[in-house]
């Protein structure tokens, strides 16, 4: 196919990028039965909020219910798209899990870590991160080694420079982990890296609605994952004579063994 979305990478290399976190969500939502989705509690004053102030009825509540039950797993598959993304481009090849690395330009001058949000890595995983690319930049002497934040709070590319641990009692100072080619970069300098096109986060942005829809449509793909927990709950609902979230209270409290239900 040509190049008619984007032009660093094939529509058909795109769709296959598309098509890996289309049936990941499918496969955290269908993973959801009537058990799971039970498990943790559902908080029922905010579902009946929620319901109240968004005006939700009680199909779109359950399919944001569903969504926000996986969100941490699609997070993680999300950073795995650009990672499959980034590595369709020429040069560029994306290393599976078990590798060292994500994504490396087939020469060995960059190598990089991706995490899809700011806040991915938090407390002492940021230091192991940080030892785990400064071994990519110890072996290679070559090559500059990037920790890319695709959303970030800010638009950066600058070396990676922080403190953490216990304070020196001589400074009063944490240790200092900075190396001079390790680099911390947003999602937007790290595809223009990698491209050579200046807006090519931008460009991605605008046209992954209709490459998403384009690709459902030409694949047929099922929409609506959250039916089959839905349809389970509105028959027992209705064979009880009770609303959705009326079910859902007496199915969500007994299990918990609350007083009356």
């Amino acid at each position: 196919m040509s190049n008619g979305y984007l032009s660093y990478i094939t529509d058909n290399d795109l769709f296959d990028c598309i098509e890996f976190l289309y049936n990941e969500y499918e496969k955290a939502l269908q993973g959801i039965d009537y058990d799971k989705f039970f498990k943790n509690r559902i908080d029922t004053f905010k579902m009946t909020f929620d319901k109240a102030v968004n005006n939700l009825n009680e199909q779109s509540w359950l399919a944001a219910e569903l969504q926000r039950q996986v969100e941490k797993t699609i997070t993680n598959h999300v950073g795995t798209f650009h990672e499959m993304l980034i590595g369709k481009i020429d040069g560029y090849t994306n290393y599976p899990v078990g590798n060292s690395y994500d994504v490396a330009k087939d020469d060995n001058t960059i190598f990089a870590e991706i995490k899809n949000k700011h806040n991915t890595v938090t407390g002492t995983h940021i230091v192991s991160l940080f030892n785990k690319i400064k071994g990519y930049a110890d072996q290679y002497p070559n090559a500059t080694c990037y920790y890319v934040r695709i959303i970030d709070t800010a638009s950066r590319d600058e070396v990676w420079s922080f403190r953490s641990g216990p304070e020196n009692p001589d400074t009063k100072k944490k240790p200092l982990y900075e190396h001079p080619r390790i680099r911390i970069i947003s999602g937007d300098k790290f595809y223009k890296l990698v491209t050579g096109v200046d807006d090519a986060f931008k460009q991605l942005c605008e046209i992954i609605p209709t490459a998403i829809e384009e690709w459902i449509s030409t694949k047929h793909a099922k929409q609506g994952s959250s039916m089959g927990l839905f349809a389970e709950l509105h028959f027992q609902s209705k064979k009880n004579e009770r609303s959705l979230f009326e079910e859902i209270i007496h199915i969500n409290y007994p299990l918990s063994r609350y007083i009356g239900f």
